[in-house]
Parts: C-alpha cells; structure tokens; sequence
C-alpha cells in the first residue's frame, strides 16, 4: 500500500513540475493533500517495519560477533594459562622466599655445622643427656631430655630467624637451659629450604607440642614454649591457638617485637609501613600482641638496648604501656663491652634467673 501511494504521489509530482500542468489547480490541490499523508505513511513504515528488522539483524549480528569473541578469547586464555599458572607460582614462591625472615640460612654453613654437631658436640651432649631425633613432618628437630632424673616438665625452643640447632652457641645455650631449670628440651630447625609461609611455621610447630601431648602424654601445664626473635612470634601463636582449644600453655618471648608491621614502621616510619604491608599481604605478620593476655603463664626476656628492635616495637615496652603487669621479665644485662645485645648468649645470673622463674611455680 505504502508502495502504491508512493510511487502515484512521485507521478502526480512530475506531472506537476510539467510545465503543461503547472498552472492546473486540480493538479495543485492534489499534491497538497497528497504530500502529508504518504510523508507520514512513510513515516510509519520506517518506524515499524524497516527500522525494528534492522535493529533485529545488528542485534543478531552483534550475538554472533560476542559469541565468536568470547570462543576466541577462551580458546586463548586456556593455551596460556598454564603458562599464567607457571608465571604467578614462581612470582609468589619467590616473593616468599625473599620476604620471610626465616630463609637466610646458608645451606652450606648449615650442612658443615650440622657435621661438627654430630662428629663433636652431640657426643658431648650424650654423656649427661639423652637425646632423641624428632623428624616431625619433615623437620629436623631433637629432644634433650635427662639421662638420670625423672623431668616431666619440657621446653620447647623456637629458634631466631637464622638459627639452627647444630650450631655451637645454639646447643650450648639449650643444653644449659635443660641443666639449670631442670627440664627436658625439644628444638627444630624450620624448613628453610621449601620457603614457607608463616601458616607453616606455625601449623609444623604445633605438630612439635601435640606430639609431646599426645605421644608422651605430658599435660599442659607442665610445657613451656620459648621463642626467640622471629621465633618468639611463632610461639606466641602457637600458644595462642591452642589457648582456642582450652589447652593452656606458656609461653617466654624472647627479644623479640610485637609485630612485623610495628617493627618495620618504629625503624623506617611511611616507608616502613608500606614495607610491613606488602610482607602481610605475602603472609608475613608475626604478631604477638594477643599474646599479652596471657598474664601470668607469660614471661618476657629483652634487652633494654636491642639494636635490631626499637624500643617502641619491643614486645615487652608495650606491655608496660598497656600496663600488662602480671607477667614475669628477665632483662638482660646491658653492660658496655656487649657488641649486639640483640644474639649474645646469656650469662650465667640470666640462666639462673630463668632457671627461678621456672622453678618458682611457673610449671604448675
């Protein structure tokens, strides 16, 4: 219909321009009635027949144009993405491995200390101990427990972040402890060499005092869990997740911080603190502070002048600012000649000391 009426308005209009009918008002009165209606004829049919099959087929156009885009891209994100996988594994394993305080250790000064211990110094240790090697999921750890008495009460060590066992200073220090206080000793080097994440750390040390629960059926409160530096943190929440369970242990928090957050901010202020934020986004927080709570089952060793913690993230300044006062402190001696206050071993008045708090009903 829109057809017909067009294609006669189009003859009427020649027929007007035509200089024969031009003058013919018949002619004229037509194409001004005719003009309106097949403008809005026309109008009408663009609208709801041209325009809506057009949108229809750049619509399914468009769905298809999607549909072979999406196979595309999804064809290409499945080709790289082992590769992406590979990339982002290796990305995160190193930036664990560069941001954990607990893989510093040079594999070759281990494996030659480690020789000393067993040909030298552990055939010392035997004669006045009984020493038996814990290979707990995979770590290396030893138990020093009394040849001649009856000890039911244990320590066990965390040691600080570049620290092993074997080492020389190491053992003097934990055979001593075992000799003073009168207490068996359990010590573990970390798994250095896989680069674990402080959740490791934690979980591989739990495995450490569950054993002598479980296995030596030794209660609670008769287990005391030391940590060093870095591994006073480790300790702290060890002692911590089983204080979720109701298995109260304690805990002594050596020279150490309140977190790694802290730390980094009392040392370097801004820059600091992004520093601590992104070894928290790797899963490096070491934080301590829930810790405080513990009160009496706590005992804190520091040096007043650690060099390598500032008195302001020292775990034990912050308990005296939050005046946390039933926990029990040891401080070292800061005598002049003492060239880092933060890794010497202790004197002979400090292993004493230690050796009254834990005799002075700290076990019971």
């Amino acid at each position: 219909m829109v057809y017909i009426i067009f294609t006669t308005h189009l003859l009427y209009t020649v027929m007007i321009l035509n200089s024969n009918y031009f003058n013919n008002r018949c002619a004229m009165n037509l194409f001004a009635f005719e003009t309106p209606r097949v403008v809005t004829e026309a109008s009408q049919w663009l609208s709801y027949e041209v325009v809506p099959r057009c949108a229809d087929k750049i619509d399914c156009l468009l769905a298809k144009i999607g549909a072979v885009a999406r196979d595309v891209f999804r064809e290409i994100a499945g080709t790289f993405q082992p590769f992406y996988n590979t990339v982002t594994s290796s990305v995160k394993s190193y930036c664990y491995r560069k941001l954990s305080p607990f893989t510093n250790i040079d594999v070759d000064t281990f494996l030659r200390e480690a020789d000393l211990a067993q040909k030298m110094r552990i055939p010392q240790l035997s004669e006045n101990f009984r020493l038996q090697f814990q290979p707990l999921s995979g770590l290396d750890g030893i138990d020093i427990c009394h040849k001649n008495a009856n000890i039911d009460k244990w320590v066990v060590y965390f040691l600080s972040e570049n620290d092993f066992w074997q080492k020389d200073e190491v053992l003097l220090k934990l055979s001593t402890i075992a000799s003073e206080a009168k207490v068996n000793v359990r010590v573990s080097n970390y798994a250095f060499r896989d680069a674990p994440v402080e959740r490791d750390l934690i979980d591989g040390g739990r495995q450490l005092v569950e054993s002598l629960i479980k296995d030596k059926s030794v209660a609670p409160n008769k287990i005391l869990v030391h940590g060093e530096s870095c591994g006073a943190a480790i300790a702290a929440n060890i002692v911590m997740s089983f204080d979720a369970e109701h298995i109260h242990l304690k805990l002594c928090h050596e020279r150490s911080f309140t977190s790694l957050d802290e730390l980094y901010r009392s040392k370097l202020a801004t820059i600091g603190t992004v520093f601590g934020k992104i070894k928290a986004y790797f899963g490096w927080r070491l934080d301590s502070m829930p810790a405080a709570s513990l009160g009496k089952r706590l005992v804190v060793i520091y040096h007043p002048k650690d060099p390598e913690i500032t008195k302001s993230a020292q775990f034990a300044a912050v308990l005296d600012r939050n005046n946390h006062t039933d926990s029990e402190k040891i401080i070292l001696s800061e005598e002049e000649f003492h060239v880092d206050g933060h890794r010497r071993m202790w004197f002979d008045d400090e292993y004493k000391r230690y050796a009254e708090v834990c005799q002075a009903g700290l076990f019971d």
